[in-house]
């Protein structure tokens, strides 16, 4: 049983192993969703789903990992440590909480070592209505040829140009056009993409089928951002934890740090009203633009 520093890894195949383990240990069933690509040491690759409560919960908490990849080993050593907590195992099911642990998101950066898919697509920026017109990010349309040069490492003018507009516009601004998400330049820093990627077509059907019955969600980043098409509708809203950028979100708990189990005890205590109850916690963004 992997617990604490043991439940994390050094590589995505130890990672999912883990996972799988956990899993059954639990007594639970893993539900594997195969990429089409293998990964780095020539492993299968795959988004694991693992579902600990009822089929009919009304309420359900997803915990995913691996959105942005690398930070997936962050990500897996949490969920592999709840899933071998029997105290927080008994307390969702005491609460009628059904978890949705959902392994890598985007199991090609997972292995790879990369924050983007195998599209070089930053995932949580790919969740868009691809049938309208995308947002332009005009910001990054003019130092796209700053980020990405033509040569590396960029020469002095490159690095000259790049003081001259944060002098100008000022570092916000710059921080800005290069994080906010862009559709234009698909060889380029936070690309969104021009179509839906393997990672948000499988999660969009995981959320089908884990969601009928739901009539309240605590949903992470990527999966709140489904928006109009999502498959129900969500009453809640969770910031995720991030690994390395930004304060911690603060929501419950101490020291900022996201609270889980507080989120099971308030739908256990308030099972008809949890949207309120937890829309009334102080609830914070990670930061601006998303991770």
């Amino acid at each position: 049983m992997s617990r604490g520093v043991d439940a994390f890894s050094q590589s995505y195949a130890e990672a999912r192993g883990k996972f799988h383990a956990a899993a059954e240990a639990a007594g639970l069933d893993v539900e594997p969703h195969l990429h089409p690509m293998l990964g780095r040491d020539g492993e299968v690759l795959a988004m694991d789903i693992v579902r600990d409560g009822p089929t009919d919960a009304r309420a359900v908490l997803l915990i995913s990992s691996g959105c942005h990849g690398v930070e997936g080993y962050c990500g897996s050593g949490v969920q592999v440590d709840l899933l071998n907590d029997a105290a927080w195992r008994a307390a969702t099911q005491r609460s009628g909480v059904a978890v949705l642990y959902v392994h890598a998101l985007n199991p090609y950066g997972f292995s790879w070592w990369r924050r983007t898919t195998q599209e070089n697509v930053d995932l949580n920026r790919n969740f868009h209505d691809f049938s309208r017109p995308l947002p332009r990010n005009a910001g990054y349309d003019e130092i796209a040829h700053l980020l990405v040069p033509a040569q590396w490492p960029p020469g002095p003018e490159v690095q000259a140009a790049v003081l001259a507009f944060i002098q100008q516009h000022g570092m916000v601004a710059w921080q800005t056009a290069v994080t906010a998400g862009q559709h234009e330049h698909p060889q380029g820093l936070f690309y969104g993409g021009r179509n839906p990627t393997w990672s948000q077509q499988t999660i969009r059907q995981v959320l089908r089928d884990h969601g009928r019955r739901c009539e309240q969600a605590g949903l992470d980043r990527p999966a709140h951002r489904l928006g109009a098409q999502r498959p129900w509708r969500a009453h809640l809203r969770l910031p995720q934890r991030c690994t390395g950028l930004g304060p911690y979100p603060r929501l419950v708990g101490r020291r900022g740090h996201v609270d889980l189990r507080r989120f099971v005890h308030v739908c256990a205590a308030h099972r008809d009203d949890v949207a309120g109850r937890v829309r009334g916690m102080r609830a914070g963004r990670v930061h601006g633009h998303g991770a």
